[in-house]
């Protein structure tokens, strides 16, 4: 089951950003992703619905978002903290700026860390140009011929725990880095609205799944749990190229356990920072938290600090 018409409009939106970032280029060599999110959210709409922040500090939507899609009969919901990122070429290398610093720090441990206070997976939006710009990198399942994947790819999601798996893996080699997480990462319009059917998805810690989490990963999944059994699906297959002992599953205490979906979670990660499971799935919730009501109905004097001081602005998509 896909929704055609949010998938069009994804479509819109990663099309204006290639022609904004095509634009750019020629101007002077590079493109801001704070106007690359404009345009996207621009074209998207009102699929994509963006609420900024009151503040005057926050007037526009910046590189850090929350995106929460949101299931209009049932309120199930999946959030996710995104930071976007450039796909940086100079000469024929690449670079995307992940372990890049600011003045309160390096920006990946910072995401890091606002996503575990939101306790939320994080993933960064990549700003990878158009096909003429993209010359010579090849997406990972590459067609010779005319690559609709390679087509799709101007504006791309990835895990960020799976990034930082890539940085620590390619830490002396920043072009390895970028390509292997260009490759790992998938185009927008395919995470949030794949036109491939969804089956089932093999995890070497299936077994130490229960009840529901065992269907989560073995039968189609529609609207919220699909978007996060797609970015699931990424850390799954980085897992599956490692080696290690499964630790037993334990039950999560961080959030209530009526608010999870998926309550009690595998607590292997192999050689990934963390647990890959608990990464994702906290961020498939029953509800959706009050504070992105409250951002919706523009009631900004209510939300936590925890939210205000982590991103720019709430992007709201109904699944």
């Amino acid at each position: 089951m896909v929704n055609a018409d949010l998938r069009k409009a994804l479509a819109r939106g990663r099309e204006a950003v290639d022609e904004t970032t095509r634009f750019w280029l020629t101007v002077n060599g590079q493109w801001d992703e704070e106007v690359a999110t404009a345009r996207l959210c621009e074209r998207s709409a009102p699929f994509l619905q963006p609420i900024t922040f009151n503040r005057a500090q926050e007037a526009r939507l910046g590189a850090d978002w929350l995106w929460w899609f949101i299931e209009q009969e049932s309120e199930t919901c999946f959030g996710m903290l995104c930071q976007a990122k450039n796909l940086k070429k100079k000469g024929s290398r690449w670079k995307i700026g992940f372990g890049q610093a600011n003045k309160t720090g390096a920006q990946m441990k910072l995401l890091s860390r606002a996503a575990e206070s939101l306790q939320l997976p994080a993933a960064y939006i990549l700003y990878c140009g158009d096909e003429q710009y993209r010359d010579g990198l090849a997406c990972r399942t590459h067609s010779a011929f005319e690559c609709e994947n390679c087509a799709r790819a101007g504006v791309s999601v990835i895990s960020a725990l799976g990034a930082q798996y890539l940085c620590d893996s390619y830490s002396t080699d920043a072009n390895a880095c970028a390509v292997a997480a260009f490759q790992r990462s998938q185009p927008v319009e395919d995470l949030v609205a794949p036109e491939t059917p969804d089956g089932a998805l093999w995890d070497m810690n299936f077994h130490e799944c229960v009840g529901a989490l065992q269907a989560f990963l073995s039968q189609p999944q529609y609207g919220a749990a699909r978007i996060a059994k797609q970015l699931f699906d990424q850390l799954s297959s980085l897992r599956g190229a490692q080696f290690s002992r499964m630790p037993p599953a334990l039950e999560l205490t961080t959030l209530p356990r009526n608010e999870f979906i998926h309550p009690i979670l595998p607590t292997d990660r192999g050689h990934l920072p963390r647990p890959y499971y608990r990464d994702v799935l906290q961020g498939l919730r029953k509800a959706v938290p009050t504070y992105v009501r409250d951002a919706e109905a523009g009631r900004f004097d209510r939300l936590p600090a925890k939210v205000t001081s982590a991103v720019n602005g709430i992007v709201i998509t109904y699944v």
